[in-house]
């Protein structure tokens, strides 16, 4: 048996590992699972993200994780979760057996998400509706049935708190006493392998696992993703 401590990205919550665990369980496991939920997503979203600061944010998740009693858990974050991972990892090193990144972005010391983001904006790109973008950057992989259910889910206003996307005081030295795997994403249009691959250089990750999906392989290949987590189970 294992724990799972898992960390959602920008624009969802919790629940957008739900197809996952199911996986999972279905392999007839008897892991247990924790979903955290930053201020204004998920569980949380009655709470107003700008009244939490970046380190406010980490102190209740780490509660979070203190209330539900898991030791030597694999801690799992996905997307702007790769903000998270590290600095929980700090507070806590002896809590979390290895952590687990998936197509996680970790930003150069100094750089904010927003700053990161908008220096790759493309001047020239042809003008999109919101919902065109979000087919084109995070449903590239996924038929039509998979594409609305998974749209329909972000419908609920999840919203990171406003200092988590202004953050730049970023620490990775200590991740080197941390066992650490890298699930990269080879058809990620938000993340491409090769901004992936400037995060694994951050994140002094000891191993790098491919999986030929798009930004959101939890809800593309739940099974696929399944197999590669449990694996990583001592």
């Amino acid at each position: 048996m294992a724990d799972f401590i898992f960390q959602h990205g920008g624009m969802v919550g919790g629940y957008i590992w739900d197809e996952l665990i199911e996986a999972v369980e279905t392999r007839g496991s008897d892991h247990r699972f924790l979903k955290l939920d930053v201020p204004g997503c998920g569980t949380k979203r009655g709470l107003d993200p700008h009244d939490f600061s970046f380190e406010a944010m980490i102190d209740g998740l780490l509660a979070d994780i203190d209330a539900c009693g898991f030791n030597d858990a694999l801690l799992v974050g996905h997307s702007q979760g790769g903000t998270v991972l590290p600095r929980l990892a700090e507070a806590r090193p002896k809590l979390f057996e290895k952590l687990i990144y998936i197509a996680c972005i970790a930003p150069d010391p100094g750089s904010s998400i927003v700053a990161a983001a908008r220096a790759e904006e493309d001047p020239d790109a042809p003008p999109m509706t919101i919902m065109d973008r979000l087919i084109n950057l995070y449903c590239n992989d996924m038929d039509v049935p998979t594409t609305k259910a998974f749209l329909a889910k972000l419908g609920g206003g999840d919203v990171w708190p406003p200092e988590a996307q202004e953050a730049t005081d970023w620490r990775y030295d200590h991740l080197e006493a941390i066992a650490s795997t890298y699930i990269l994403c080879d058809r990620d249009a938000i993340l491409p392998p090769e901004r992936q691959q400037a995060s694994i250089n951050n994140l002094h990750i000891d191993k790098v696992l491919n999986i030929d999906s798009g930004h959101q392989p939890m809800i593309s290949r739940p099974e696929e993703l399944a197999d590669m987590l449990l694996a990583e189970v001592s």
